[in-house]
């Protein structure tokens, strides 16, 4: 009897430790099935977050192109109306006088001096 007893011990030892194995076996392939799902979720979270990111990026590229097209076309505006300023100067200065060729570059050189000086340019 002590011998069947035993046997049966040994059997219940082999029958626990094969339901721990399938346990153990059980639990890594849970924790390698919910690694795999965190990865794959973290893995469409980071593609997400680079899209809003690039999206994000590519609107503040446009509106900096936006407003330095605006700076440009201010800047072209000023110029136009310094030249305006000059050529009305050039003018004034030209038409008061009959003048030759000479004098006219002189005159025209002298206005655009003058100008330089009253910081028309700026």
């Amino acid at each position: 009897m002590k011998l069947a007893y035993q046997d049966m011990m040994t059997q219940i030892q082999e029958e626990d430790i094969n339901i721990l194995k399938t346990i153990t076996k059980d639990v890594e392939d849970d924790v390698r099935a919910d690694f795999k799902e965190f990865r794959d979720v973290l893995e469409k979270e980071t593609i997400n977050s680079e899209k809003i990111a690039k999206e994000k990026i590519d609107e503040e590229y446009l509106a900096m192109e936006k407003d330095l097209e605006e700076y440009k076309k201010q800047k072209y505006q000023k110029i136009d109306e310094d030249i305006y300023k000059i050529l009305y100067r050039v003018s004034e200065m030209v038409l008061s006088q009959g003048i030759s060729y000479d004098k006219h570059k002189e005159l025209v050189i002298q206005a655009l001096e003058t100008a330089k000086k009253e910081q028309v340019f700026q």
